[in-house]
């Protein structure tokens, strides 16, 4: 795709700028991917594509520079980047993980792509290359759902709403290492948080009957127990739950703690039982 001239208001050079402020730009600085909502490949067809493109300011132009289709997949229902990394001179290596609820009959799929983004003489390529595909437990439902992603530096933490266990992937060899979960009696997963630092928070439940646990930047467990955590970050907004009006009846956090003490992990011989 060739460059289409397009002003970005300076929204480029403000990358660029706060870029800078933490040591020298990555060569992709001013350029942004965007995906547009899955679609189907043709009004026919039953493969679905995840159209992108890669538009912003190099030095000397602006514009877009690339854009291309990802796919096929059943349904693909979320998606996370993880980071970019200088890997030459002029090459931003990242990685794009899609997950694929499928159709309730095939088993849930992760789905790989290597990105690379190349910038030379001020004009920019991007090309995806298919990677790992993981197929998920069976634990991990399929089909009409609502999919929840989080990510940590080395594992993926992948869930539905009718799951009552979130699958840890490794994200160097796509191997499903743990599974997380096994409340007695077992609750669906209900959402997944994140924070910049790369602490995960998996829920499950609601009501009474909830629980959590939260993972380190490193992937390993850092704290479990009953009710229901947040983590906030510093890009995008946490949804937070209504409370009920006066009057009608409302599940204090107290009451879900007391279901299950919080357990704060640390090295093997310092396990801390709170609340």
């Amino acid at each position: 795709m060739g460059v289409i001239q397009k002003t970005f208001k300076g929204a480029a050079l403000a990358l660029l700028t706060a870029a800078s402020a933490h040591g020298a730009p990555l060569p992709d600085a001013g350029l942004i991917t965007t995906y547009d909502p899955p679609t189907r490949e043709s009004a026919s067809s039953a493969k679905i594509v995840l159209n992108w493109s890669t538009c912003g300011q190099t030095d000397k132009y602006s514009g877009c520079f690339a854009g291309g289709k990802l796919g096929p997949f059943v349904n693909p229902c979320s998606m996370i980047e993880s980071g970019n990394t200088l890997v030459g001179t002029n090459v931003v290596a990242s990685k794009l993980y899609v997950v694929d609820a499928g159709d309730g009959t095939t088993l849930v799929k992760v789905h790989q792509f290597n990105k690379r983004t190349t910038v030379v003489d001020s004009f920019a390529s991007v090309t995806y290359t298919p990677g790992i595909v993981t197929s998920l437990p069976a634990e991990i439902k399929g089909g009409a759902v609502k999919c929840f992603v989080g990510s940590s530096s080395p594992t993926l933490f992948v869930s539905t709403s009718k799951s009552y266990v979130a699958a840890a992937v490794d994200k160097k060899t796509g191997v499903v290492v743990d599974q997380v979960g096994g409340f007695s009696p077992a609750i669906r997963v209900t959402g997944m948080t994140t924070d910049q630092r790369g602490y995960v928070n998996i829920n499950f439940g609601v009501g009474l009957n909830t629980g959590f646990y939260t993972y380190g930047p490193n992937g390993s467990l850092v704290q479990d127990g009953g009710g229901l955590q947040l983590l906030p970050n510093s890009r995008t907004g946490v949804a937070l739950p209504a409370v009920p009006a006066i009057g009608q009846t409302a599940v204090s956090a107290d009451a879900q703690r007391a279901q299950r003490p919080r357990t704060v992990y640390g090295d093997p011989y310092k396990t801390f039982v709170m609340d």
